[in-house]
Protein backbone atom coordinates (compact mmCIF):
# COMPACT_ATOMS: atom_id res chain seq x y z
CA UNK A 1 0.00 0.00 0.00
CA UNK A 2 1.43 3.38 -0.93
CA UNK A 3 1.66 6.45 1.29
CA UNK A 4 -1.42 7.88 -0.40
CA UNK A 5 -3.78 5.54 1.42
CA UNK A 6 -1.74 4.12 4.27
CA UNK A 7 -3.51 4.92 7.57
CA UNK A 8 -0.30 4.50 9.59
CA UNK A 9 1.21 7.38 7.61
CA UNK A 10 -1.65 9.79 8.32
CA UNK A 11 -0.67 12.84 10.34
CA UNK A 12 -3.74 12.59 12.59
CA UNK A 13 -7.48 12.12 12.39
CA UNK A 14 -8.17 15.86 12.45
CA UNK A 15 -8.46 18.42 9.69
CA UNK A 16 -4.81 18.16 8.65
CA UNK A 17 -4.47 14.41 8.31
CA UNK A 18 -2.71 14.44 4.90
CA UNK A 19 0.47 16.24 3.95
CA UNK A 20 -0.82 17.40 0.57
CA UNK A 21 -3.79 17.73 -1.72
CA UNK A 22 -2.90 17.77 -5.42
CA UNK A 23 -4.99 20.21 -7.48
CA UNK A 24 -4.71 19.63 -11.23
CA UNK A 25 -6.79 19.54 -14.41
CA UNK A 26 -7.87 15.92 -14.83
CA UNK A 27 -8.79 16.42 -18.49
CA UNK A 28 -5.21 17.36 -19.43
CA UNK A 29 -2.77 14.49 -19.93
CA UNK A 30 0.29 16.64 -19.13
CA UNK A 31 -1.33 17.77 -15.86
CA UNK A 32 -2.24 14.17 -14.93
CA UNK A 33 1.31 13.01 -15.68
CA UNK A 34 2.76 15.83 -13.57
CA UNK A 35 0.39 14.95 -10.72
CA UNK A 36 1.49 11.29 -10.85
CA UNK A 37 5.15 12.35 -10.82
CA UNK A 38 4.64 14.67 -7.85
CA UNK A 39 2.61 12.05 -5.98
CA UNK A 40 5.39 9.50 -6.52
CA UNK A 41 8.06 11.93 -5.28
CA UNK A 42 6.04 12.66 -2.14
CA UNK A 43 5.11 9.04 -1.47
CA UNK A 44 8.74 7.91 -1.81
CA UNK A 45 9.60 10.52 0.82
CA UNK A 46 6.93 9.07 3.13
CA UNK A 47 4.55 12.00 2.65
CA UNK A 48 0.83 11.38 2.31
CA UNK A 49 -1.43 12.72 -0.42
CA UNK A 50 -5.21 12.85 -0.33
CA UNK A 51 -6.63 9.65 -1.93
CA UNK A 52 -9.08 10.65 -4.66
CA UNK A 53 -12.34 8.75 -5.22
CA UNK A 54 -14.94 9.03 -7.97
CA UNK A 55 -16.84 11.86 -6.25
CA UNK A 56 -15.16 15.06 -7.46
CA UNK A 57 -17.08 17.51 -5.25
CA UNK A 58 -16.54 15.42 -2.12
CA UNK A 59 -12.87 14.92 -2.99
CA UNK A 60 -12.34 18.64 -3.43
CA UNK A 61 -14.18 19.58 -0.24
CA UNK A 62 -12.68 16.87 1.97
CA UNK A 63 -9.26 16.74 0.35
CA UNK A 64 -8.49 20.42 0.75
CA UNK A 65 -9.97 20.58 4.24
CA UNK A 66 -8.00 17.52 5.42
CA UNK A 67 -4.62 18.46 3.95
CA UNK A 68 -1.91 20.72 5.36
CA UNK A 69 -0.77 21.89 1.93
CA UNK A 70 -2.35 22.31 -1.47
CA UNK A 71 -0.09 21.77 -4.46
CA UNK A 72 -1.79 23.45 -7.40
CA UNK A 73 -0.45 22.38 -10.79
CA UNK A 74 -1.12 25.56 -12.74
CA UNK A 75 -1.77 25.25 -16.45
CA UNK A 76 -3.83 27.31 -18.87
CA UNK A 77 -6.51 24.61 -18.99
CA UNK A 78 -6.70 24.42 -15.18
CA UNK A 79 -8.26 27.87 -14.90
CA UNK A 80 -10.71 27.14 -17.75
CA UNK A 81 -12.23 24.06 -16.09
CA UNK A 82 -15.43 24.39 -14.03
CA UNK A 83 -14.23 21.77 -11.52
CA UNK A 84 -10.94 23.58 -11.14
CA UNK A 85 -12.79 26.86 -10.63
CA UNK A 86 -14.73 25.18 -7.81
CA UNK A 87 -11.45 23.83 -6.41
CA UNK A 88 -9.96 27.35 -6.37
CA UNK A 89 -13.07 28.59 -4.51
CA UNK A 90 -12.55 25.96 -1.79
CA UNK A 91 -8.83 26.84 -1.67
CA UNK A 92 -9.73 30.50 -1.24
CA UNK A 93 -12.17 29.72 1.58
CA UNK A 94 -9.91 27.39 3.56
CA UNK A 95 -6.45 28.70 2.97
CA UNK A 96 -6.60 32.27 1.83
CA UNK A 97 -9.57 33.40 3.94
CA UNK A 98 -9.07 31.25 7.05
CA UNK A 99 -5.26 31.13 6.86
CA UNK A 100 -5.33 27.35 7.34
CA UNK A 101 -2.60 25.60 5.42
CA UNK A 102 -0.46 26.73 2.53
CA UNK A 103 -0.84 26.78 -1.24
CA UNK A 104 2.14 26.07 -3.48
CA UNK A 105 1.79 26.75 -7.19
CA UNK A 106 3.69 24.47 -9.59
CA UNK A 107 3.83 26.08 -13.03
CA UNK A 108 3.36 23.94 -16.11
CA UNK A 109 5.12 25.07 -19.33
CA UNK A 110 3.50 28.18 -20.78
CA UNK A 111 1.98 29.25 -17.47
CA UNK A 112 3.25 32.35 -15.71
CA UNK A 113 2.52 33.96 -12.36
CA UNK A 114 0.81 36.95 -14.02
CA UNK A 115 -1.85 34.59 -15.45
CA UNK A 116 -2.95 33.47 -11.97
CA UNK A 117 -6.08 34.90 -10.34
CA UNK A 118 -5.11 37.93 -8.22
CA UNK A 119 -5.60 36.22 -4.87
CA UNK A 120 -3.27 33.37 -5.87
CA UNK A 121 -0.49 35.73 -6.97
CA UNK A 122 1.04 35.83 -3.49
CA UNK A 123 1.13 32.05 -2.99
CA UNK A 124 4.44 30.26 -2.75
CA UNK A 125 5.55 28.61 -5.96
CA UNK A 126 7.93 25.97 -7.22
CA UNK A 127 9.48 25.83 -10.66
CA UNK A 128 9.29 22.31 -12.04
CA UNK A 129 12.25 22.51 -14.40
CA UNK A 130 14.54 23.38 -11.49
CA UNK A 131 17.08 20.53 -11.15
CA UNK A 132 16.39 20.40 -7.40
CA UNK A 133 12.60 20.27 -7.79
CA UNK A 134 12.06 16.97 -5.92
CA UNK A 135 14.19 18.06 -2.95
CA UNK A 136 12.52 21.48 -2.76
CA UNK A 137 9.05 19.96 -3.13
CA UNK A 138 9.53 17.52 -0.25
CA UNK A 139 11.11 20.20 1.91
CA UNK A 140 8.18 22.58 1.35
CA UNK A 141 5.57 19.89 2.04
CA UNK A 142 7.35 18.72 5.22
CA UNK A 143 7.73 22.27 6.52
CA UNK A 144 5.21 23.59 9.01
CA UNK A 145 2.64 26.14 8.02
Amino acid sequence: MDAEASPDKLLNNGPNQYHAYLAYCQSEEDDRNKMEEIKLILNLAGLTTYPFTENKKSDIDHGILRSRKVLLIASRKYFESSWCTYEVTVIRNKILSLSEGTVHIIFMPGMERRRLPNDLQSCRYLVHNDHEFATKLCSEVKAGR
